[in-house]
């Protein structure tokens, strides 16, 4: 591993003891003796990927009408920046994205929403958004939100542990860091090491796991805690003259002794941000949506170095009481997201690009507690610069139930390989596979 450059973006000073590491993070989610194991890839490469095949992906782009996409050839590594958002607990998307279908209303006679009730956006033929969304209607004629329908991974089960996992590691071989993890290693030849290159907000970091990625359940107690009557600029310096490589150390013992130094720079630079993010943690200690997505913009507007955030909100296994409770969510998913949207000026959307993903959809069939069960497809949105937006990308197969589920119209390591594209940088060697466009992104 390279050493990280010091910028003043780090707020650290280094005099007179020469560089020093920052790595830390999400080492817990893998043994720390054992290298991750990876998918089969190919030798890597650092140019720009090669032209991608046409997606046999439907893609709606107005009432009636579908079209074949391809990709445009992948960037180098630049500063763009990818956030995303994981709704943890397995997100209904049949009442999120909801079909205009008489079957979806067989299937749930107590808790379908109501047509009248539907967000109505242009070129979305067939379906309406749950009227919770509707701050991010004016995203999605603004041209810059698109969607995709029957979302999933072959193989996935109906348990939250292994699902998470396999979405989390795109459906590499268990033990294999996750896929955001993968890029950051991969992609690392593209672009030069920076300490706070990525971070995982809040709940879920997984897709991280297995970088030096810095993991912070709550940015406003990252204060680095100084001993009682040490002075702090003794105290920092100490830090940095402790992060010294010894000869011989293992893994582990470098780990540790890098800890304490990777703390200090990732408190320093959140410390900017915070206060004027605003906000409160929830009665869990976690701080909501809200918060963590006011902190990511904060950060993507300082432009130091971040290349990948990930943040969560949890609360979407909606097994009894959906209505009240999944409305709430997705108002609460809508309103962060707009509010994220509208704190970047024009230069920072246009290299921002969120996307949303959940360990599975509910099953089709309302239960008898007024809620769904664990299910299979289910729906992510997409939001960027970069993005083909007012469009759906998928479908909701109502026609194709199997054993009670969506069927998966739209493999979402398809998605995850589109958003490597636009980060730049490696896709197969990645994900082991170079799957073709989805049509989600207008250019890269």
């Amino acid at each position: 591993m390279n050493t990280p450059r010091l910028t003043r973006r780090t707020f650290i000073t280094v005099a007179g003891t020469g560089a020093v590491w920052l790595t830390t993070g999400c080492r817990g989610d893998v043994p720390a003796a054992a290298p991750a194991t990876r998918p089969p890839t190919a030798a890597p490469s650092t140019s720009p990927a090669t032209m991608a095949p046409t997606s046999t992906v439907p893609v709606t782009t107005a009432p009636g009408t579908t079209a074949p996409v391809t990709a445009a050839p992948a960037a180098t590594v630049t500063d763009r920046v990818l956030v995303l958002v994981q709704l943890l607990g397995g997100n209904d998307g049949l009442n999120t994205l909801v079909p205009l279908d008489g079957r979806y209303r067989d299937a749930r006679p107590t808790i379908a929403v109501a047509d009248d009730d539907l967000l109505a956006l242009a070129g979305l033929d067939g379906y309406g958004l749950h009227p919770g969304l509707a701050p991010l209607a004016p995203l999605w004629d603004a041209g810059t939100l698109a969607v995709a329908a029957g979302v999933g991974f072959d193989g996935q089960t109906r348990s939250h542990f292994d699902s998470r996992d396999v979405w989390w590691r795109a459906g590499a071989p268990a033990g294999a860091d996750g896929w955001l993890a993968r890029w950051l290693e991969a992609a690392a030849v593209d672009r030069p090491d920076d300490p706070l290159e990525a971070l995982a907000l809040g709940a879920g970091p997984r897709a991280l796991a297995g970088s030096a990625a810095s993991a912070v359940s709550d940015p406003a107690d990252t204060a680095l805690r100084i001993p009682a009557g040490v002075d702090a600029a003794t105290y920092e310096t100490f830090l940095l003259a402790t992060s010294q490589a010894s000869a011989g150390e293992s893994r582990a013992q470098a780990a540790a002794r890098t800890a304490a130094v990777a703390a200090l720079s990732t408190s320093k630079v959140l410390a900017e941000v915070v206060e004027p993010a605003g906000g409160e943690p929830t009665d869990g200690g976690t701080p909501d949506l809200a918060v963590q997505l006011s902190t990511a913009a904060a950060l993507i507007s300082a432009r130091p170095g971040l290349r990948v955030v990930t943040v969560g909100i949890e609360g979407f296994d909606t097994h009894a009481g959906q209505p009240d409770v999944h409305a709430a969510l997705l108002a609460t998913l809508a309103e962060s997201v707009s509010g994220f949207w509208s704190m970047l000026g024009p230069d920072d959307r246009a290299r921002t690009m969120l996307l949303t993903t959940s360990e599975f959809g509910r099953r089709v069939a309302e239960n008898g507690s007024l809620g769904t069960d664990h299910g299979r497809a289910g729906v992510q949105f997409v939001l960027g610069g970069g993005v083909r937006g007012g469009q759906l990308v998928g479908a909701h197969d109502l026609a194709g139930i199997q054993d009670g589920d969506l069927p998966i119209t739209v493999p979402a390591d398809d998605v995850f390989a589109d958003a490597l594209r636009w980060l730049g940088g490696p896709v197969d060697e990645v994900l082991g596979t170079d799957p073709p466009a989805t049509g989600l992104l207008a250019s890269l």
